[in-house]
């Protein structure tokens, strides 16, 4: 999310309201409980080929977050981000236009070589004309995105998408179909689930998803939840059963916390071999430290938090980090690699856009 609205208030108080809600949205809880705690040495090493990627000067996508990844049947990737800006970039001053941004959801594909970054346009946008991927019906209302998966027979795509309003008001969830490989949009079909829990992350293993979700509960918590379903009927919450702390159950309602840890919204959960790895942020909001935890299962709990990497600059200048998800389809000498993404509390800082872009490390699986 970025820190400048395209509301046109004082830039400071804009600055100020989504501080907020990015605390609240992406914020820790000092108040968590792990299992076992690790106190192995920081382990992860930047990357700068990614990040070369994704300096982006247009024209087309030059900076968003969210920064979901899902590898295609031809080995290209789609990137999938959140708040974004579609334009140009300067590239010798690094400096865009202005700091609002122009788009609340974006697509970009990254051939397998990568060697070429293409922004994805929606029928009816363009460079120009830009607008989200995908639309909501009211234009008080938005779609962030979040993960996504190939279906078995590799002819469609499945797509989370978290639907807001007014001050970063959480409605509910969708899932957005896409043909492949033109990247068409299906359909997009709300979810029949209370928004109670923000459902983000999918993780797929043959027919079976499981769909992780975040409990937020203020600034007291925030609790992982977990359902699964087939793959075919991903869209149809009556066939999804819910983890309710012993086993699977139908019904949002039998939904438990997992109350091991205390988690921000943005994580993933990736399989290594028979372990299940989740990486996210630990300790106070912003705390600018990615840490993984490890489960036999996929349900979890999770232990064995190991810190891997001290995000450097942060809270230094106004800079804030968030969101650290891996992208297991790329490994390199038994790492993973993992982005996080960088924003500012003072909204005019956006205008360099190197401090609204995704940043990449690779991590060691455990």
């Amino acid at each position: 999310m970025v820190v400048g609205s395209p509301v046109k208030y004082v830039a400071v108080t804009i600055a100020a309201i989504l501080v907020v809600v990015l605390l609240l949205q992406y914020g820790i809880s000092p108040q968590k409980t792990v299992a076992t705690t690790s106190t192995r040495p920081i382990a992860a090493t930047p990357s700068p080929q990614f990040d070369t990627l994704f300096a982006q000067y247009g024209p087309g996508w030059t900076g968003g977050d969210g920064t979901y990844s899902l590898q295609l049947p031809n080995g290209s990737t789609l990137w999938m981000f959140s708040d974004s800006y579609i334009g140009t970039v300067n590239p010798t001053t690094d400096m865009r236009s202005s700091y609002l941004f122009n788009v609340h959801n974006a697509l970009a594909l990254v051939d397998k070589g990568l060697t070429t970054f293409t922004t994805v346009y929606r029928s009816g946008t363009s460079v120009q004309s830009p607008g989200p991927y995908f639309a909501t019906s009211n234009s008080s209302e938005w779609y962030w995105i979040n993960a996504g998966i190939v279906t078995p027979n590799q002819s469609e795509i499945k797509i989370l998408l978290t639907e807001w309003t007014g001050n970063y008001h959480f409605l509910g969830d969708s899932i957005a179909t896409l043909s492949l490989p033109s990247l068409n949009i299906v359909s997009i079909q709300p979810l029949n689930l209370t928004p109670a829990v923000e459902w983000t992350y999918m993780l797929q293993n043959g027919t079976t998803v499981y769909i992780y979700g975040t409990e937020d509960d203020g600034l007291a918590g925030k609790y992982v939840h977990v359902a699964k379903t087939s793959v075919y009927n991903l869209s149809n919450t009556a066939d999804w059963t819910f983890w309710n702390g012993s086993g699977w159950a139908p019904g949002q309602s039998n939904s438990a916390r997992d109350s091991t840890y205390n988690i921000s919204n943005g994580f993933s959960v990736s399989r290594f071999g028979n372990e299940y790895v989740l990486v996210g942020l630990s300790g106070v909001a912003f705390s600018g430290t990615i840490v993984t935890l490890t489960s036999p299962t996929p349900e979890g709990p999770w232990s064995n938090e190991t810190t891997v990497y001290q995000i450097p600059g942060n809270g230094e200048n106004g800079l804030i980090a968030y969101g650290p998800l891996a992208h297991p389809e790329f490994m390199s000498n038994g790492s993973v690699l993992v982005s996080y993404n960088v924003n500012n509390v003072n909204s005019s800082k956006l205008t360099n856009a190197s401090n609204y872009r995704a940043r990449f490390i690779w991590v060691p699986v455990p």
